[in-house]
């Protein structure tokens, strides 16, 4: 279904393809001109006029309004020449053609496989069943239907689509070379179709650099139509390229892809996490210049004085078990309050030498002893007093302050949630009188269908609805009638269904009861389906 989001690339794909050479060879080697087609249908119109069933004049306008993209008046010709001959296969191949053009692969298969039983000529409906089929997903049947078309008729434009089909499998080489006698005379529509052969086979950077040599600068604008491609199906993008028609959720697939790809990528960057290893314990050795045996340092205590108004850090260096021969380290007393306290003296082992048999509990002794004989420290002052005061009216204040903080972000977050309940509320409104309006202009919902009928004349579809219905006995008895809204062909309708596969399940059916139908896929999503008047 057509995206209206994408709707200029839609015009650009478009333009592109429908810009091509129709003459099979240079002007100078023809000697007739075609005749355009605005003039074409205007002759058609004339006769019409004069005569509004004359079935050739018919064939002919649907066949312009075809080329010049009316594809719902083409439709209108042809299903009113239908109704001027029901058995002629050029009404349902033209009907065929113009289903096709209007992405609706299964309803285009449906009246070619109609006119060829009623004796077409495979070569005249090769070009327009091939796109069908590519729509369908049949590149082989496509690609057959093309060559057929390039044989027998020389057809410029099944050459073209022969490429696109072929590089839709992937299959670069061979859609080039379908190009290449077209590019040898410097077609500007191959030299356009082979950007969207390159852009198909993943080669985007190629695929700019073609679109730049045709068009200087337009690259950029054809960016996110080569982005899209390559997250389509195999019909999705035959519909892309042959019709610029994309799927409504295209942008919502690329945006998963790009996702998907980054997410693989920095995987990919990202290091290995290491595997911890279980190692034995690593032994540190310390060389210490006049030591014969390092050891390393006792633990430090962290003791009372005498007095018991402060705790001293005593920090020892090697004990007894070090060698006669060294000197020891002094020791250090640090006081936890050194600005309050009076100057420590400094202490040395030398002045409490140990002798070897004693242990290191009784040289710790003596240096207590020793330690206890310090002048007590002084008591504290009372300017402590007053910044503890201070300190605590300063966590009064900020008590108080966070408090104000948090009532104030309660308050916040209260009316950020209250708008964003409002917001929601707003949104909840505003989509359910769109969707109010939408199911006021589409009619019925539903986007599985059979069609039974088609044709110009809307007031005839209560007729031929009840002539099929009595005929497929209790299969429609049941079932209500619908018409498609159009401006110059109607589509007769019954569902809708879950699915597409129980569409045709019924369609199976009715065939067995001698009555033709199609599933029909609503295309475009917004065309208005309305209830039959009962007549």
């Amino acid at each position: 279904m057509l995206n209206k989001g994408l709707l200029s690339a839609h015009r650009i794909a478009v333009a592109l393809l429908a810009s091509t050479t129709i003459m099979a060879t240079p002007v100078v080697a023809q000697q007739v001109v075609r005749e355009a087609p605005e003039s074409a249908l205007a002759r058609h119109i004339r006769v019409l006029a004069a005569n509004p069933r004359d079935f050739n004049a018919l064939i002919g306008a649907g066949h312009a309004a075809l080329e010049l993209a009316d594809l719902q008046a083409a439709a209108g010709f042809f299903g009113r020449a239908e109704e001027a001959n029901p058995n002629a296969p050029a009404a349902k191949a033209g009907l065929g053609a113009a289903m096709a053009h209007m992405g609706d692969a299964d309803g285009a298969i449906f009246y070619f496989n109609q006119a060829a039983r009623l004796g077409a000529q495979p070569m005249t409906m090769a070009l327009e069943r091939g796109l069908a089929r590519d729509l369908a997903g049949d590149l082989g049947g496509a690609q057959a239907d093309y060559r057929l078309a390039i044989s027998s008729l020389g057809s410029d434009e099944a050459r073209r689509r022969l490429a696109l089909s072929l590089a839709i499998a992937r299959n670069r080489n061979a859609a080039l070379d379908a190009l290449q006698p077209l590019l040898n005379r410097r077609d500007q529509a191959a030299q356009r179709t082979r950007a969207f052969v390159l852009a198909l086979v993943g080669d985007q950077a190629g695929a700019a650099q073609a679109i730049e040599a045709v068009m200087p600068g337009g690259s950029a604008r054809f960016a996110p139509f080569f982005r899209f491609l390559p997250n389509l199906s195999i019909g999705e993008k035959a519909a892309a390229v042959h019709l610029g028609i994309f799927p409504e959720d295209a942008e919502g697939r690329v945006a998963a892809a790009q996702q998907q790809a980054a997410t693989q990528q920095v995987a990919a960057v990202a290091p290995p996490r290491p595997t911890p290893v279980a190692t034995a314990p690593v032994k540190v050795a310390s060389v210490s210049p006049n030591v014969a045996n390092p050891t390393s340092a006792l633990p430090s205590f962290s003791l009372p004085s005498a007095s018991g108004a402060t705790s001293t850090g005593i920090t020892r260096a090697p004990g007894p078990q070090q060698s006669t021969a060294s000197a020891a380290e002094p020791v250090k007393l640090v006081s936890n309050k050194p600005q309050e306290a009076a100057p420590a003296p400094s202490f040395s082992l030398s002045d409490v030498k140990p002798s070897t048999d004693e242990s290191n509990l009784s040289g710790i002794d003596k240096l207590l002893a020793t330690i206890a004989e310090a002048p007590p420290a002084p008591k504290p002052k009372v300017e402590t007093t007053i910044a503890a005061d201070r300190d605590g009216d300063v966590k009064a204040a900020r008590a108080s302050k966070s408090a104000s903080d948090k009532k104030a972000a309660a308050r916040r977050l209260a009316d950020k949630k209250a708008a964003e309940e409002k917001k929601k509320r707003e949104e909840k409104l505003a989509a359910e009188k769109k969707a109010r309006e939408e199911a006021a202009r589409l009619g019925v919902t539903g986007t599985n269908w059979i069609q039974l009928a088609g044709g110009s004349n809307k007031d005839r579809m209560a007729v031929e609805y009840k002539k099929l219905s009595s005929k497929a006995g209790s299969l429609l008895k049941s079932r209500t009638a619908y018409v498609t809204e159009g401006k110059e062909y109607f589509r007769l309708l019954v569902g809708p269904f879950d699915s597409k596969g129980e569409a045709q399940a019924l369609v199976n059916k009715l065939a067995k009861e001698g009555v033709d139908g199609f599933s029909w896929t609503r295309t475009p999503a917004q065309i208005k389906i309305e209830k039959l008047p009962a007549k």
